[in-house]
């Protein structure tokens, strides 16, 4: 589709080189306060990952756990003891900026004017989705930039794409599945989409030779890597957490964190609607195969994977349990769609009133993003971090200090790590009772998750032998912080009174 129908408005696009760099620049401001947040659990496990490893080898030899992604546990391992929050994040930041420019190029590569090409480029920009991702010291958003770069090698020329693309588009694949296994789901919809365009229109069978010998060429050594690491890794790896049996609370989060719009009641179908909306657009305006790809990556693979194995909250991971941790590369692959339809869209509807439909949501999902990054940047991933430092401040010094959780699987590593870089020896003090010992060793201070309004929702508890036993313990409600980026999670202090309370 060419650029000479759109109206007047494309002028504004002539110039685009200084608006993607304007965008680039503000995404990287953007996503660095991230850098300097508290650690979460996985960023932690991680971290904990990376010291244990013996061997770069180890990584990917070694560690079977779904929580391991082996281009962030190298980088990590790389900074050992020299790392801090801002170096461990930092490979994250980078992907996170190279997105934005590079949305704007798999766009153009993929037929969209200048305008669609900066409307995802905006999308990716200001999207929370990104932010969080860009700035955690995880494999996520490397695996994102992957999945773009792998696209816009493809979508240039897919007949002939040339051998820069075809080892530019190899590269990015063995980088993105290496960054996160659920790249795996990504790269066979791409290949599926990529014969289907190839093969299509080819009569003889002359042609479907030389079809099968440009896709053999750049598909076949990148095929042998993927089933030799699902097979003698991500086969193996084992799902360590709770998995997401209720995974459409996962999704709605991905949602509304996506186009900013968690304040919506139901975000999952608002974006479900909006991005299959846009898909009919970039139908309706002749990018077809583009239309067609997206349908595949973001709504037929995910669903026929939830269809071959259901999600299970232990065992061994399946491919069903990487790709909903967030939703990320159809998230992505959403905003790029989504982005490309809108602005276009603003660019040839008629009348201009029409218009004002795209101006609508590219404001909503702009305005979407200042409650939600001011929340971020305020208390961030933390909570844990802050209760450990007041319990060290508010106990006797020089004493044990023993300490519970409500979440037993999670907690003790959180508050540990955070313990053990305490200054001094405050850290050494701490001691992690799990629950079944409480009776003979009662810990002074409880650190507990809850969500929903606080302090209101729970003041204080008790603990007890059974529900009907005998009251062995009360603990009442000592701090509260926020805990979890802008998910409404809190962390909740609470210290034992004493008999004379």
């Amino acid at each position: 589709m060419s650029e000479s129908g759109e109206s007047g408005i494309i002028s504004f696009w002539k110039r685009p080189l200084w608006i993607v760099v304007a965008l680039t620049i503000l995404g990287g401001v953007l996503r660095w306060s991230g850098l300097f947040t508290e650690l979460w659990l996985d960023e932690i496990w991680s971290v904990q990952l990376a010291a244990a490893a013996d061997s770069w080898v180890e990584v990917l030899t070694g560690i079977r756990i779904s929580n391991n992604h082996p281009l962030n546990t190298w980088w990590l391992m790389m900074w050992g003891e020299r790392g801090g929050e801002m170096w461990w994040r930092l490979h994250s930041w980078l992907a996170g900026v190279a997105m934005i420019p590079v949305c704007y190029w798999v766009v153009r590569r993929g037929g969209g004017p200048t305008g669609a090409g900066i409307g995802a480029a905006v999308l990716v920009t200001v999207s929370f989705f990104n932010i969080v991702y860009a700035s955690e010291a995880r494999g996520y958003v490397m695996a994102m930039l992957c999945v773009v770069v792998g696209l816009g090698a493809i979508w240039g020329r897919p007949q002939s794409p040339g051998w820069r693309m075809v080892l530019l588009y190899q590269v990015s694949a063995v980088t993105g599945v290496l960054a996160n296994a659920g790249y795996l789901v990504f790269w066979v919809a791409l290949v599926l989409w990529h014969v289907g365009v190839v093969m299509w229109e080819r009569r003889s069978w002359i042609e479907w030779l030389r079809g099968g010998r440009l896709l053999g060429l750049m598909h076949g050594p990148v095929g042998v890597l993927m089933v030799g690491y699902w097979w003698y890794v991500v086969r193996k790896f084992e799902w360590v957490g709770g998995g997401h049996l209720q995974y459409r609370g996962v999704l709605d989060q991905a949602a509304g964190w996506m186009f900013n719009c968690g304040w919506i009641s139901w975000p999952s179908l608002f974006v479900i609607v909006i991005v299959i909306l846009s898909l009919i657009w970039l139908w309706y305006r002749g990018w077809r195969e583009a239309s067609v790809f997206f349908l595949l990556a973001i709504f037929l693979m995910p669903w026929l994977v939830f269809r071959i194995a259901p999600p299970k909250a232990t065992g061994y991971a399946h491919l069903v349990i990487l790709l909903p941790q967030y939703f990320f590369i159809p998230g992505t692959l959403g905003l790029l769609a989504t982005g490309w339809a809108l602005a276009d869209f603003l660019c040839v509807a008629r009348p201009r009133g029409v218009r004002a439909i795209a101006v609508v949501l590219f404001t909503l999902s702009l305005l979407g993003a200042i409650p939600m990054l001011s929340t971020f940047y305020r208390y961030g991933r933390g909570g844990i971090g802050d209760a450990v430092r007041e319990i060290a401040n508010s106990s006797t010094p020089g004493e044990e200090i023993l300490v519970g959780f409500n979440t037993p699987g999670r907690m003790p590593k959180e508050v540990l790590f955070h313990a053990e870089r305490l200054p001094g020896d405050l850290g050494k003090r701490l001691r992690h009772i799990d629950q079944p010992e409480w009776k003979e060793a009662p810990p002074e201070w409880v650190v507990g998750l809850v969500t929903g309004p606080y302090p209101e929702k729970v003041r204080q508890f008790e603990a007890r032998d059974s529900s009907n036993g005998d009251e062995i313990l009360r603990y009442k409600l000592f701090e509260a912080y926020r805990y979890g980026e802008a998910t409404g999670y809190h962390c909740l202090l609470f210290r034992r009174e004493s008999s004379e309370d």
